[in-house]
Formats: structure tokens, C-alpha cells, sequence
């Protein structure tokens, strides 16, 4: 106990030294910046949206261009992430598909929790397709983001029934 007590003591001390001396603080790698990029990228996908591309400035950056590099990167991640998680009809997704099917449905022609054909992945979804398989491996708002693209063309009709249900046709 008296071991312990020690233990944590010293690293509270340690944590309050780090806090009150900024100049201490362990600056970004090129690792960190790295992280944060992939990070960013593997939402962009999730997204269907191109990669954001590296700035000329990062491709000569310096240690002391590091933390800029790794703050930038994580803006792009978070925007990104913030988007992939507020798709525009969400309710409407929801409604639909508890009409549906589980999210994780693996049942052949239709797969996912919004029922999507082969040919609709094919259409609206080609990179998760091509990335992940068919809509079963897809996260929920892999999907609905799928189904928003359906959706700027073709309404609600793809889901005639689940739609009317929801009060949406």
C-alpha cells in the first residue's frame, strides 16, 4: 500500500512539474504527424471522399514544424470524423431500418441493415465495396452514408415499404 501510495504520489509530482513547465513537454513526431494523417485518411474513406493531400510544407517539414503538421491533420480527422457521424437523414436511416434488417445482416441478395443489393453497392458504394465487401462489414454510418448518396438521386424510394412505414413516401 505504502508502495503504491509512493508511486502515485511521484508521478502526481511529475505531472504538476510537466504542466507548470511548458518548454518540458514532448514535442510531435513524424510518427505522430503520420498517425493523425491515416486517422484522417481511413475516415475519408469510410466517407467515400478522396484522401486530403499532404501539403508541399510537410513533405520538407522540420522538427519544429512537427506540432503544426499534427495539429492540421487531426482538424482534418476530427471535421471529418464529426461529419461521418451526422449524416443529414439519420432518423430517417434509423426508421428504416429497424424495418429492415440488422446492420450486421448477411443474407444474400440484400445485405446490411438497409437491404443493399449487390448492384446497389456497386452504384453507390464501390470503394466500402471494394474496401470492406459487401454492406454486412460496413459500420451503420458506413451505411447510411451509402444510402445518402442513393438518396440525392432517388428519394426514399429504394425502401418502398420500410419507407411508407416511417411516413416517408
Amino acid at each position: 500500500m505504502k508502495t503504491t501510495t509512493l508511486i502515485v504520489g511521484s508521478v502526481l509530482i511529475a505531472l504538476t512539474w510537466f504542466m507548470l513547465r511548458p518548454e518540458l513537454a514532448i514535442s510531435a513526431t513524424s510518427q505522430d504527424v503520420t498517425v493523425e494523417r491515416y486517422a484522417a485518411w481511413i475516415c475519408e474513406d469510410s466517407l467515400q471522399l478522396s484522401h486530403t493531400r499532404t501539403s508541399y510544407e510537410e513533405r520538407g517539414a522540420g522538427p519544429a514544424d512537427l506540432d503544426a503538421l499534427e495539429q492540421r491533420w487531426n482538424a482534418i480527422g476530427d471535421a471529418c470524423r464529426y461529419k461521418l457521424f451526422h449524416p443529414p437523414h439519420l432518423r430517417q436511416w434509423l426508421c428504416i431500418q429497424s424495418h429492415e434488417a440488422a446492420w450486421t445482416d448477411a443474407g444474400a441478395p440484400y445485405w446490411g441493415g438497409l437491404q443493399m443489393s449487390r448492384g446497389f453497392m456497386s452504384a453507390y458504394g464501390p470503394k466500402l465495396l471494394r474496401l470492406k465487401g459487401t454492406a454486412d462489414n460496413w459500420t451503420p454510418f458506413e451505411q447510411m452514408w451509402v444510402a445518402e448518396l442513393a438518396w440525392r438521386g432517388r428519394g426514399f424510394h429504394p425502401w418502398p415499404a420500410a419507407a411508407r412505414s416511417c411516413g416517408l413516401l
